[in-house]
């Protein structure tokens, strides 16, 4: 018997545990992907014991090239199917580009953009065939707002949010959906481990929702089907008045931060 899972990615810290235990509340079973197998492993046993569903798990990095291929041959040895991706995994750097490396560029852009690229179009053909799914896609402010702190975290960022309308798009009428989540600050140790250098994560930090907030925010979404969407006032008003804004100013609003 083939079972439906909801995939999330980066599932044992922050905004992935939390999207974790929202999806398991409401009854979905879990294929969960991150890097640290003791944490997975015990977080899938919680989920289960709490809310009953099935989880099962992938231990691998998602910037290795092998990680997709990781993830569809245990769908196939344990007779999963992907029904939600949830592609949450990614990185952040607020290092100047002076001082990244051609390393670090390749992990971040093989994180944030090729593995959501390619773990989106792994799942299609079975959503295709089945008539049913759904691509969520974890973007962020930065999509619309660069960050002369976090220039390629920006970029990447804005690819994502790009792809996915994009996608979404071209998946009209095939009851398939491609969302877009723009958060804002979230209080993840993504921020904590970098508020130390560019003063926009200081403010971020001190406006952040909890991300169990942005999980029910997430999951509210799904429910209704919205191609995009974001977290409280703050993310909301901002996405707007980024957009609107002449690219000068915004630029400017940017360097002014960091």
């Amino acid at each position: 018997m083939t079972i439906l899972v909801t995939l999330i990615t980066g599932a044992t810290r922050g905004i992935g545990r939390s999207l974790a235990f929202e999806f398991a509340r409401h009854g979905h079973n879990l294929l969960l992907v991150a890097r640290s197998g003791d944490r997975l492993l015990t977080l899938a046993a919680d989920l289960s014991a709490q809310f009953g569903v099935q989880v099962t798990t992938v231990v691998c990095d998602l910037a290795n090239v092998d990680a997709i291929d990781m993830i569809l041959a245990h769908c196939q040895t344990h007779n999963v199917e992907i029904d939600i991706l949830i592609n949450n995994a990614g990185v952040l750097d607020t290092r100047p580009m002076t001082s990244i490396t051609g390393a670090d560029v390749r992990r971040q852009v093989d994180l944030n953009v090729r593995a959501a690229t390619e773990l989106a179009l792994a799942v299609l053909p079975g959503m295709r065939a089945r008539r049913r799914g759904s691509i969520i896609n974890m973007t962020s402010l930065a999509a619309v707002q660069p960050l002369a702190a976090a220039s390629l975290y920006s970029a990447t960022k804005a690819y994502l949010l790009h792809f996915s309308e994009a996608l979404g798009d071209e998946l009209q009428g095939t009851n398939i959906q491609c969302q877009a989540v723009a958060l804002g600050p979230v209080a993840t140790d993504m921020i904590a481990d970098n508020a130390s250098q560019p003063t926009v994560l200081r403010l971020l930090g001190w406006v952040s929702i909890s991300p169990e907030h942005a999980a029910q925010v997430v999951y509210d979404g799904y429910v209704a089907k919205r191609a995009r969407f974001s977290a409280g006032l703050l993310a909301s008003a901002a996405h707007v008045v980024f957009r609107l804004m002449p690219r000068r100013l915004v630029r400017r609003f940017s360097v002014h931060l960091s």
